[in-house]
């Protein structure tokens, strides 16, 4: 048994194994080419910058309508404005009465890193229904991060028991934590958690129409650099109104092909364009027979009933001339 004294050498077998551990949760590291510089067409030709508030952020589509530009979210506030040429882009920077309004600041990007943030939806539940005001939930996140986006509890809201605010963040990780409420030395614990809005974007993103012609395939107006774009609407009443030329249909699910139509259970992939559909397919070119009708078939009808009066009667004699 190791008993601690001045001749047994206890820390140095506690300091080698700090050591170990300390080795096994160092971070882990990727080393990057440094020649790497992705987005390299974008430089000189768009500009960084970042919106003074949420509402501008949101806005952004319907502030820059005048503006033959394309935007892109990179998180927080900040957004990319992509223009055609390099020119369009240095007269928008250097006109700031154009948006001084909706940007604290604007630069050209030639590959700069910009600080990292993002915007975190905080749920928040477990307030008591007396103290469920406002101001109570903007200083209950205002403990994450900047709030950007208060809490809009009303009387018109019937759930009480929970509440969203956003907030502007530097960090990556979800946040999930407790926060104590203090009222009239009496302590009520409240939860915390971050709503999964991984896709969310704002809706100056939502549906950009904006396609630089530089940028557009001649052939469709829908493809650029990025890969080709198709909307879903357009390629399923394409399909309704010529059917399937060429290539297979496949069906990843169950089918019912026992008819004139097709009935897909799961998804179906048409080579020709590469899309999914979901629904069926009509087969073009076919009529559809008639359903048969025991009823109404005049071969297989029920015969008409006759007197038995009138089968006892005897048959009429032949008159002869």
């Amino acid at each position: 048994m190791l008993k601690p004294g001045p001749s047994n050498s206890v820390k140095p077998l506690v300091n080698n194994a700090g050591s170990s551990l300390v080795a096994k949760s160092s971070e882990k590291t990727v080393v990057v080419h440094e020649e790497t510089s992705a987005f390299f067409f974008f430089q000189c030709i768009a500009v960084l910058g970042r919106s003074v508030d949420f509402v501008s952020l949101t806005g952004m589509k319907e502030n820059l309508k005048e503006v033959d530009c394309k935007i892109y979210y990179v998180g927080g506030f900040n957004l990319l404005l992509l223009f055609k040429e390099d020119f369009e882009a240095s007269e928008f920077l250097e006109n700031q009465e154009a948006w001084k309004k909706w940007f604290s600041h604007l630069d050209m990007w030639n590959g700069q890193a910009g600080a990292y943030e993002r915007l975190a939806w905080l749920k928040i539940v477990g307030v008591p229904v007396h103290l469920a005001e406002n101001k109570v939930f903007n200083d209950v996140a205002g403990h994450f991060g900047k709030v950007v986006h208060k809490s809009q509890l009303s009387e018109e809201v019937q759930d009480l028991s929970i509440n969203r605010v956003g907030v502007l963040v530097d960090v990556g990780f979800p946040i999930s934590d407790t926060v104590t409420l203090v009222w009239r030395n009496k302590k009520c614990k409240v939860w915390v958690q971050e709503k999964e809005e991984a896709d969310w974007l704002p809706d100056c993103c939502l549906v950009n129409d904006k396609w630089p012609e530089s940028m557009t395939d001649e052939e469709d107006g829908e493809s650029t650099q990025f890969g080709s774009v198709h909307r879903m609407e357009d390629w399923r009443e394409e399909v309704e109104k010529v059917g399937v030329h060429g290539g297979d249909v496949e069906v990843l699910g169950d089918s019912n092909n026992g008819g004139n139509s097709i009935v897909l259970g799961g998804i179906t992939r048409v080579d020709d364009h590469q899309q999914p559909f979901f629904g069926s397919l009509e087969k073009v070119g076919k009529k559809k027979k008639k359903p048969f009708n025991l009823l109404k078939d005049k071969h297989l009808s029920k015969p008409k009933p006759t007197s038995p009066v009138l089968m006892d009667r005897p048959k009429k004699r032949l008159r002869t001339n």
